[in-house]
Parts: C-alpha cells; structure tokens; sequence
C-alpha cells in the first residue's frame, strides 16, 4: 500500500476501537487487543495510557481494541489481517486465554504477527523468552522484530503454549473456581486447585497413544501433556526442555499413581520441572504428532480451553507463526550468542 488509507474495520466492533490516526506506507501498524478482565484487573487501567503516550513519543500508528466478550479477539483479528495487505503486528494484551485468541486469528495471515503484553495471573507462555517486565516494556515491543516460532495443531484450533489431556486438563476446568478469589488468585490458584482436586478425585485415566509412526500403545496414566513451550498452568515447568522453534513436540506421560500421598510428592517435583529423570514415572520423547484415544470422555486442554474428548490429535505446525520478541529479552541474547 503506497497511498494512504483508512483501515476498514469491522463494524460489529467500532464502539470499542479506538483508532489513532491513519494507515500510510508499508510500515508495520500496531493493533492492541486489550482483555479488560485479564488478571486481578490493577494494570488494565493503566496500560491504555502507557500504550498512547508510548505511540505518540515514537511516533507509530496504532489502535486499540478492548473486548466485550470471549472469542472475540479471533474474529477481530482475523477480520482486521485479512482486511489489510501490509504488515501488521498484535499484541495480545491479557493472560494466556487472550494470547490463544489472538495467535488464532493471526494464524494463516502472511502479513501478521503476534505480540504479548502479560496482564494475565499466569503468563505462562512468555516465561520461555523473558520475563514479565521485559515484555511489559511498550516501547522496547514496538521496537522489536519477529521470528517464526512453531504450533500445535488440534483440529480447527492452533495452540502456542500446551496441549494435554488427563488429571491436568480436568484441574484446568476447575481452576477458574479459585482463579480470582482474593485470597488464592494469581500463581497460586493452580496449586490449590491440584491440591483439592488430588485428594477428592479420581487421577487414573487409561489411553492408547501413538506417537508419530510408531506402534500405538495402551496405558493407564495421569495425564498425556504435547508441549511446544515450556510452562503452563500458573508456573508449571512441565516441558523444561521443550523449544519453541525446534520443529517439535515434547511428549510428557505421566504414569497412573496408586497413592494419593505419592502424586502430590510428584507433582511438586513437576512443578519445578525435576520430574523428567523419574524414568519410573515419566515417559518424555520429542516428535511431530501424537494421537491419544480414550475408552470414555476424557478431559483435555488446548492452551487452557478446557473440554471432554475421546479422541484428539496433536501435531506440530513447523514455523507456523512469527511472534515478535523484544530485544533485550533472555531469549535474543541467546540467539546473538548463538549467531
């Protein structure tokens, strides 16, 4: 686009964007996609401000977009890339709910790419590039360049983070209980949701796995976890060697544990990522696909949506995204050690 032009926007969503200025040239344009109910809802009412100052003083065409509703996110994202034939980068601005939405509307638009403002309780998904003030740093994301990070393919959904099915996707649909609770909220929920849940509940589930193109296998297990990232669930190290640009999956299979006192022992080593070297308890391989069958409905998770399924299948989408990471994240001085 040489001329200058209006974006068109969708109408269903004009009442709550807020456009600042027009789009001219071949420039990259900045679209904030802001969850008003992300987190304890403290930075919300912030970042606004801190956003408009910040594209004023450098001079960047942006918009901001605050959702209404869940869902909502991917529709607008998707509308707005495929409206628009020059580059364009959003910043996920909320928890990792909000970032799964916007990575599925980003996916399949060659001119867009995804970025994360953390304003969640759990984060988990920038923890595998930097941390939370790095990437709470406007001026160093609009700065910043991409790089094309893998996916997981589940169905008609992408997910950036974490897959799994079993004793973990069914805390997932229960953590919401405690997420916002003033006492438990943040980090911590996910613990005290495993917690209650260990000790009233069943954590035996029993699958057939198939892993790429080996033999399918049955098992009873706790969970099947296919991570691209390494944490999830509010501070979970679940994958700790997983890479995000590797062009693979790492499976976790957790073994079925008999004790109760047992699994919470596990689960604290799992926690901090120690558990991998349990060879007894763990089955860890990296590959492309994994397929998971259940005798009955079994719980799952595609980067926190939670539901019950017999039957899904994970598998990876090589550079399937870009994600663009600020430079002075752990992340890019690796890569500048590397290069």
């Amino acid at each position: 686009m040489n001329a200058e032009s209006p974006l068109a926007l969708p109408t269903d969503f004009q009442n709550n964007t807020v456009i600042c200025g027009r789009w001219i040239g071949d420039y990259v344009k900045h679209v904030f996609i802001i969850n008003p109910v992300a987190g304890m809802g403290e930075e919300q009412k912030k970042i606004v401000e801190k956003i408009q100052n910040t594209c004023e003083q450098l001079n960047v065409q942006y918009c901001i977009h605050t959702t209404k509703k869940a869902h909502e996110a991917t529709e607008y994202v998707k509308n707005m890339a495929s409206s628009y034939d020059g580059p364009i980068r959003f910043y996920a601005c909320g928890g990792d709910g909000t970032v799964f939405e916007v990575v599925n509307g980003v996916y399949g638009n060659e001119n867009a790419e995804f970025a994360v403002i953390p304003l969640g309780s759990g984060n988990d998904f920038i923890r595998s590039f930097g941390s939370r003030e790095e990437f709470l740093d406007i001026e160093q994301q609009i700065k910043a360049s991409s790089n094309k990070i893998d996916l997981i393919k589940c169905g008609d959904r992408v997910a950036v983070n974490e897959c799994s099915m079993g004793f973990d996707a069914e805390i997932c649909s229960k953590q919401n209980m405690f997420k916002h609770h003033p006492l438990i909220a943040g980090p911590n929920s996910y613990m005290v949701a495993t917690v209650i849940y260990c000790i009233l509940k069943k954590n035996r589930n029993e699958f057939t796995i198939t892993i790429d193109d080996n033999p399918p296998y049955k098992k009873k297990v706790t969970l099947v976890l296919a991570a691209n990232c390494k944490w999830y669930g509010g501070g979970f190290l679940g994958a700790p060697k997983a890479q995000a640009d590797d062009g693979l999956l790492d499976f976790i299979i957790i073994d079925h544990f008999k004790s109760k006192i047992n699994m919470l022992r596990f689960l604290a080593l799992y926690r901090k990522g120690k558990h991998i070297d349990k060879k007894n308890k763990v089955t860890f391989v990296s590959g492309k696909k994994i397929n998971i069958k259940s005798d009955s409905l079994a719980a799952s998770n595609v980067d926190g949506e939670w539901g019950m399924d017999r039957e899904l299948t994970f598998e990876v989408i090589e550079k399937g995204i870009k994600f663009s990471i600020p430079d002075t994240t752990f992340y890019r001085r690796e890569e500048k050690k590397q290069a």
